[in-house]
């Protein structure tokens, strides 16, 4: 039920922010969008919200680039022509802002990620609590640099 929640927010925003500039008569025109998003959110768009979106909107492409919310913001600075951006986190969207490469007033914040605990159904060990992680033999994280649950 939340998934589809989201995914139809999602699908209303992509909308809106896509509709608001078009006339009518361009409505039928072949448009292609891009869409950069943290990598994290490539199952959502791709398997569920972009076709979605172009059922609904079929002479609309959706060409979708996903990354770690780093990557994209120095990629969006380095001219990456983006017309939607979803970051994992508010701070690469901010940084965006402050160095003018969002309109401020497009900004929503709508999503965010989770730090997770995970272990593999092999493992022995009884994990159920971050502190627990002291037991594990190796962990693995994202690059604190790019990612934001690094």
């Amino acid at each position: 039920m939340l998934k589809k929640i989201i995914a139809s927010g999602l699908i209303l925003v992509m909308c809106f922010m896509l509709l608001a500039g078009c006339s009518k008569e361009e409505k039928k025109e072949e448009v292609t969008i891009t869409l950069a998003a943290a990598a994290s959110l490539k199952n959502a768009f791709e398997k569920e919200l972009i076709p979605e979106f172009t059922a609904q909107y079929p002479n609309i492409t959706v060409e979708g680039t996903y990354d770690s919310s780093g990557k994209l913001q120095t990629q969006i600075e380095e001219g990456l022509q983006a017309d939607v951006f979803f970051s994992a986190a508010m701070k690469q969207m901010n940084n965006l802002d402050k160095g003018g490469f969002i309109e401020s007033s497009t900004i929503n914040k709508l999503l965010e990620n989770k730090i997770v605990l995970i272990r593999g159904n092999e493992t022995a060990l009884d994990m159920s609590d971050f502190t627990d992680i002291l037991k594990a033999d190796s962990i693995a994280i994202g690059d604190p640099e790019s990612v934001p649950a690094g």
